[in-house]
C-alpha cells in the first residue's frame, strides 16, 4: 500500500509507515461514508467515552477502561483521555 501511494519506504525516518496507516483509515471511513453507513472514527470514540466518564464521575460512579484500547492509535495525544488513568475492573482476569 505504501508502494501504491508512492512513499519512501527506504528509510523509517520518513514515517511511511504512519502515512500508509493513516491513509488506510481515511479509505476505510470514506468506504463507510460512501456506502452510507455510519462508524465512528477513533477520534470521535474517545470523545463519546470522554462524554461518558463525565456522566459516570457526576454520578460518584467508578469509570472502568482499558486505556490501551480507549486512546486513539494514530495521534494518541491528541486525545483528551491521553493522560488519564483507568482500572480496566478486570483484576486477575486478562482481556485478550
Amino acid at each position: 500500500m505504501a508502494q501504491a501511494l508512492g512513499l519512501e519506504i527506504g528509510r523509517r525516518r520518513t514515517l511511511w509507515l504512519g502515512w500508509a496507516l493513516l491513509e488506510q483509515n481515511v479509505a476505510v471511513l470514506h468506504s463507510f461514508d460512501t456506502a452510507g453507513v455510519r462508524i465512528s472514527d477513533y477520534h470521535a470514540a474517545t470523545r463519546q467515552f470522554q462524554h461518558v466518564e463525565t456522566c459516570e464521575e457526576a454520578a460518584e460512579r467508578t469509570v472502568y477502561g482499558r486505556w490501551s484500547w480507549l486512546v486513539p492509535p494514530l495521534s494518541p495525544t491528541s486525545a483528551p483521555i491521553w493522560s488519564r488513568q483507568y482500572d480496566n475492573g478486570q483484576r486477575g482476569k486478562h482481556l485478550y
